[in-house]
């Protein structure tokens, strides 16, 4: 698993509004803390890459939208993590 920091100002709504659409996805899912990292790296559940062309891999079109229309229905159902809510949690990480 990888992990992605992201430094923006909380305040701008272009940047809420993106991650926001990033997290309806569905792709990321939120860490419930740093205990739960550092038990994966004591697991050795944790991948390591040479650089971004082993991490990511080409995806079809059919497949893109598939993954579209889930992430459309798990927003749908309520299936998101609000912007606001990831942000507080984070905090608490520090």
């Amino acid at each position: 698993m990888a992990e992605i920091t992201l430094r923006f100002d909380a305040r701008n709504p272009i940047a809420k509004k993106t991650i926001e659409f990033v997290l309806s996805l569905g792709v990321f899912k939120k860490i419930s803390g740093v205990e739960q990292a550092l038990e994966e790296e004591k697991n050795n559940k944790l991948n390591h890459y040479k650089d971004s062309k082993e991490l990511f891999k080409p995806m079809t079109i059919d497949a893109f939208q598939e993954r579209i229309n889930k992430s459309s229905e798990d927003s749908k159902n309520g299936k998101v993590t609000e912007v606001d809510d990831l942000l507080s949690e984070i905090e608490k990480w520090s």
